[in-house]
């Protein structure tokens, strides 16, 4: 049965294609790899960057888009041929894209389908196909696929919400022969806006093997984890601490000392609680030490919110005394900086357990439940055990 770029585009069209092109392209094999080399990976900077950073971040949990950069990046691809989809499509495409950063691996999915109502090629992104946009491919000389994005959609279960033009971000793809004797493709593609035009891309070259040899995951040495550990509780431990610094210099403080103990010991035991959970959902896999790691990682950028409200806690002890009033404004400064590392956190949990095939929904499902909760849990246990003993010592 015709791939989607069979029945999207005549047979005419398609041998105008450079043969190792129309290969790709007409492929009918269920399953075929290709590997290469991305030369260049590239995002903008200034406050386009700024702008688009956010949404690459956000791709990156979806399956979608990324924000790492850098050049002679390892790439592999892999196209599959399905005979059927819940969306009633004859014939789909499969794309799964992954690159090979030094510090981790990168990856977003596409399953294409033809729609032969509307006569045109849907592209489903992301782990969840969560996005749908609409291909148009043509050929220029020399036999080169350019392949363009159309209209976009929003899918949320059986919603679907049309993305406005001047908010989405516009695919251009060209892909042709590099070197014909080594059977070799380019491959160029520019993401743009059409308020802030080009913000994100890659061109590199690739070819087709038999079979893509399996990479070992990123993982830290065990010094590295021994550090990082040894950050992650030294950090909660001197978190709480610098609410003791402040007694005696701001009205009150001792009413923050006891909920900033309450909230390192519950983090703490949740964590290690969250970890033999974790274990157990994954059955370990892939390994023990790749979630020990993604759990590390995860606490080493909360650690950096944690940093800064330390910090602030004893700039206000070396100021001076202060009233009570600034105990609202301090408990509040604190809680948005406890919310926004949670946030941080949660984000680098789902995204390196989505490149192991776990789920978005079910990570953060994890994360909320599984760590939060228990968080939560631990919490309102020692808010009731801790002030009896607490007011009794002071």
């Amino acid at each position: 049965m015709p791939n989607p770029f069979q029945q999207a585009l005549s047979t005419e069209i398609l041998t105008q294609l450079h043969p190792l092109v129309q290969a790709h392209f007409t492929q009918t094999a269920p399953v075929v790899y290709f590997q290469g080399t991305m030369h260049r990976i590239w995002r903008v900077g200034g406050w386009k960057g700024w702008l688009t950073y956010p949404f690459l971040v956000l791709g990156s949990l979806m399956g979608t888009l990324f924000p790492n950069t850098g050049k002679n990046i390892p790439f592999e691809l892999t196209n599959t041929l399905q005979p059927s989809h819940p969306k009633g499509e004859a014939t789909l495409m499969g794309w799964h894209r992954s690159f090979y950063f030094p510090e981790e691996t990168r990856a977003f999915n596409a399953v294409m389908g033809f729609d032969a109502d509307r006569q045109v090629i849907l592209d489903w992104f992301g782990l969840a196909q969560h996005l749908e946009v609409e291909i148009l491919p043509t050929v220029e000389a020399g036999g080169t696929m350019v392949i363009r994005s159309g209209k976009q959609w929003l899918t949320l279960g059986y919603l679907k919400l049309p993305i406005p033009y001047v908010f989405s971000g516009q695919a251009l793809v060209k892909e042709w022969v590099e070197d014909e004797a080594q059977g070799l493709l380019g491959i160029s593609v520019t993401l743009s806006n059409p308020l802030i035009g080009d913000f994100f891309g890659y061109e590199g070259q690739f070819s087709q093997v038999a079979q893509v040899e399996k990479r070992p995951l990123p993982s830290f040495s065990w010094a590295k984890r021994f550090q990082l550990a040894a950050i992650a509780f030294g950090g909660t431990f001197l978190y709480a601490f610098s609410f003791y610094c402040l007694l005696g210099h701001i009205d009150g403080a001792l009413l923050l000392f006891l909920p900033a103990t309450i909230v390192g010991l519950s983090a703490g035991i949740s964590w290690m609680g969250f970890g033999l959970g974790l274990l157990a959902v994954t059955q370990s896999k892939p390994s023990i030490a790749y979630w020990i790691d993604t759990c590390l990682g995860a606490m080493q950028k909360g650690m950096v919110l944690l940093g800064i409200a330390a910090v602030l806690n004893g700039l206000l002890a070396l100021l001076g005394k202060s009233n009570e009033s600034d105990l609202y404004s301090l408990s509040l400064l604190h809680f948005i900086l406890l919310l926004m590392g949670d946030v941080v956190m949660g984000t680098h949990f789902v995204r390196k357990a989505s490149v192991v095939g776990l789920s978005p929904l079910k990570a953060l499902l994890l994360w909320v439940v599984g760590l939060n909760g228990l968080f939560g849990v631990l919490a309102y246990i020692f808010s009731i055990v801790l002030p009896q003993y607490f007011w009794r010592v002071n």
